[in-house]
């Protein structure tokens, strides 16, 4: 075939989008595909392995759907300890915005306090990757990281780039939440030697996004905008301060200025002159700092009691019948697609 008829082809060829491989997939897409494959009862074993996959490469709102999605995924197949880090890694992501999440959350914890018991995994050195045994299959995440257990002896696996791996025996007993601290041992390489990268687990959610360790309020999940306002109302009662700085300055110049003896004729006009400089001068930047302190003020007061009276996650009684564990599949949108999205009524 000669150049020339080759050409259109190839022009054609150039202009045709190529998709995508599973390689560089979209994580939204794929978590379509997830939501579509967790309808079938059959395929639920490889719609959850694609939600892990996706939530690997997902960031930001995606990421935080997918987090949503896979706890309520597990939690409708009563896979509870799987549910919590899921769902609450969602809510921390979020501040603690999503009151659904908030409910399924509470929901849960009631479900596995039951019986279970929470064992926070600490360890040396930090954010090394703990292996829990979930009951349907292993989850990875960084330390420290939380999980619940049944009582009885469990093993959980904790690894670190350039440390020996451990393996853990727990013994959980019914009873308080317990805190345990793994110590590993560093592997001897040759001085100067690279250190070889130590990958995020793709199960890990976001840094300082562990569950609230026993008897620690978790601040983390308290919405930036009660911060804000706090540091906005202090920022405000520091500017009136300042502006009322200047107009104490610009007045004590103007009472040196004016200052001294004047014949009577002369005294009315200057005194005339100094009100109206002093209305002009110094009167807006007086008033302009009580407005200042009083509006920062308030602000700042109210967003310190905002945040010492309102915690990220106080849990509210649930009703003892508990919501019917069933499973709903909602339309929904991902990024430049559609998909379905998972709703459970808990």
């Amino acid at each position: 075939m000669k150049t020339w008829t080759m050409l259109p082809l190839l022009l054609v060829a150039l202009l045709t989008p190529v998709r995508g491989t599973a390689a560089d997939e979209d994580p939204g897409e794929m978590a379509n595909r997830a939501m579509a494959l967790y309808e079938d009862p059959a395929t639920r074993a490889e719609a959850l392995a694609l939600y892990h996959k996706a939530l690997g490469k997902a960031a930001g709102k995606v990421r935080i759907e997918i987090l949503k999605n896979l706890g309520k995924a597990y939690g409708a197949m009563s896979a509870y300890a799987e549910a919590y880090p899921y769902l609450h890694f969602a809510f921390i992501s979020e501040g603690g915005a999503d009151l659904k999440i908030r409910e399924a959350l509470e929901f849960v914890r009631k479900k596995l306090s039951e019986a279970h018991v929470q064992v926070r995994v600490e360890t040396t050195p930090a954010r090394s990757v703990v292996t829990f045994p979930g009951k349907i299959g292993p989850h990875r995440f960084r330390t420290p990281a939380t999980w619940w257990f049944l009582p009885g002896t469990w093993s959980v696996r904790v690894t670190h780039d350039g440390y020996h791996p451990k393996e853990e025996t727990l013994v959980v007993t019914a009873g308080a939440d317990t805190v345990i601290h793994v110590v590993l041992d560093a592997e001897e390489r040759p001085a100067g030697g690279p250190k070889p990268s130590d990958p995020t687990p793709p199960d890990a959610g976001p840094r300082g996004s562990d569950p609230t360790p026993p008897g620690k309020p978790d601040v983390r999940g308290i919405p930036g905008w009660k911060w804000a306002l706090l540091g906005g109302g202090l920022a405000l009662t520091a500017g009136g301060g300042a502006t009322w700085l200047v107009g104490w300055d610009r007045g004590d110049g103007l009472n040196k200025e004016f200052s001294g003896r004047y014949a009577p004729a002369i005294a009315a006009t200057q005194q005339a002159t100094f009100d109206r400089r002093w209305k002009r001068e110094v009167a807006p930047l007086q008033i302009s700092s009580y407005v200042l302190w009083g509006v920062g003020g308030a602000a700042a007061i109210t967003g310190l009691v905002l945040l010492l009276t309102d915690g990220p996650a106080p849990v509210r009684p649930t009703p003892e019948e508990g919501p019917a564990a069933g499973l709903q599949v909602l339309p929904a949108i991902w990024g430049d697609g559609g998909g379905l999205i998972l709703g459970l009524p808990f």
